[in-house]
């Protein structure tokens, strides 16, 4: 879904141990500063919001969060769509849900309380159509056929370009992490439905705060930092201290 928007990924990794673990970076490249912005993590947020593109982004990342869960429930019901089928998210991706569906509420005025239900009934629809799964089961079989259950950006791509999925490379920038994994998210028909008060909402807290810290730790040692560079060193000091644990 991310590299039909033109987006790309940085790389996505499942874990078998810790269900936490599991996610797929994605690269917003051009779209990173709107990408703030819908999910918070922007200083500067007016010059954005409020705008065509700022909405049409938000709008993606509601598919690209909601089509993991959207997938996994697909196959596991054979390739078939049932409407009693309940949906379920990852804590961190409900969080994200729930920012994003703020937002549009706010500055999308074409924005329907039904838009939840829009999104996963389109989604579903791609997923009937064999030039969407083609390339997620060469996705998957690249996954379980790759050591320690990790694709690097190349592999995904090299996956992709095996199946005839063409895209455009964009500019590379700093990332969002979507997951690939449940958590205790209760089951729910629909994201509006859903008990927010998850694991998932601590952890975002947990991780807001990092990023404060972080943010003012950047800025007190470098003050002429676009918001963009602040981002990006955040991210790479955060994906080092992962790769310290």
């Amino acid at each position: 879904m991310a590299y039909t928007y033109g987006y790309t990924c940085d790389g996505t990794e499942l874990s078998d141990t810790d269900a936490g673990r599991g996610q797929t970076r994605i690269n917003g490249g051009d779209d990173l500063p709107y990408i703030q912005v819908v999910l918070q993590r922007a200083i500067e947020k007016n010059q954005f919001v409020g705008t065509n593109r700022a909405n049409e982004v938000a709008e993606k990342l509601l598919n690209i969060y909601c089509v993991g869960s959207c997938t996994e429930i697909f196959y596991n019901n054979d390739k078939k769509i049932d409407p009693e089928m309940e949906m379920r998210f990852p804590g961190q991706d409900h969080s994200q849900l729930e920012l994003i569906n703020s937002f549009l509420k706010k500055n999308d005025p074409a924005f329907s309380e039904d838009k939840m239900n829009t999104v996963l009934n389109s989604i579903f629809i791609k997923l009937q159509k064999i030039e969407f799964t083609r390339p997620i089961e060469a996705l998957v079989k690249e996954m379980l056929n790759s050591e320690g259950y990790k694709l690097s950006r190349f592999q995904i791509e090299d996956a992709l370009k095996s199946v005839g999925f063409s895209f455009v490379a964009k500019k590379q920038s700093a990332g969002f992490a979507v997951s690939l994994s449940e958590d205790q998210v209760p089951s729910r028909t629909t994201v509006a439905e859903a008990d927010i008060s998850t694991p998932g909402t601590q952890a975002l807290k947990n991780e807001e705060l990092l990023d404060s810290v972080l943010q003012k730790f950047i800025l007190n040692l470098r003050g002429d930092l676009t918001a963009e560079e602040v981002h990006a060193s955040i991210t790479f000091l955060k994906d080092v201290f992962q790769q310290m644990r």
